[in-house]
């Protein structure tokens, strides 16, 4: 879902920041994930939303959510 709506949202705002909150909600063994993510496709995602942003040249500030155990 990312990779198909990222792109076309910066085009259409073009913000001069992008916050990444890159959450683990996602991951396979959060109690509350939907999407069962394996870490690969964590690292992929973020590198993509990374990537994306620089070729735009759009600073990123990253925001890392981890899980209380």
């Amino acid at each position: 879902m990312v990779r198909q709506a990222l792109p076309e949202v910066l085009e259409k705002f073009q913000p001069d920041l992008l916050i990444y909150n890159a959450g683990s909600d996602p991951y396979v063994h959060d109690p509350l994930a939907s999407f069962r993510l394996t870490m690969t496709d964590l690292a992929e995602r973020d590198l993509m939303v990374v990537t994306l942003a620089r070729q735009r040249r759009i600073p990123v500030a990253m925001v890392l959510s981890s899980q209380e155990s």
